[in-house]
């Protein structure tokens, strides 16, 4: 019997709006969506805090695990937040204490 295991950030990247972040930086990420009606789960994974809206309202927010070799998902049901067909999701996230760098693509503390 073979298991196949799926690993979900297999073909995930960190992302961020400047190269290097320096202390205390935040950012929005904006990306339009279409809804078809269907469930709708939302996964996001963040090495800081994090706020999510839908539709300009507030959906949910969370914590970093702060795991440096293991990181976690949040899973967020976006389906009550949203209307028939294209809705805005808007993530805000801060960097805090830490110090994020392109080369290792981990936070480390400064």
């Amino acid at each position: 019997m073979m298991i196949e295991v799926y690993y979900m950030f297999d073909n995930s990247s960190w992302i961020w709006a400047s190269s290097c972040p320096e202390r205390d930086e935040y950012a929005e990420f904006r990306e339009d969506f279409v809804f078809d009606g269907n469930d709708l789960k939302f996964r996001i994974s963040a090495d800081s805090d994090y706020a999510v809206y839908v539709n300009g309202i507030y959906a949910a927010s969370g914590q970093y695990g702060d795991f440096e070799y293991w990181k976690v998902a949040d899973e967020i049901d976006l389906a009550p937040f949203c209307k028939q067909g294209i809705n805005p999701l808007l993530s805000l996230s801060g960097i805090g204490e830490k110090k994020i760098c392109p080369s290792t693509g981990l936070g480390k503390r400064v």
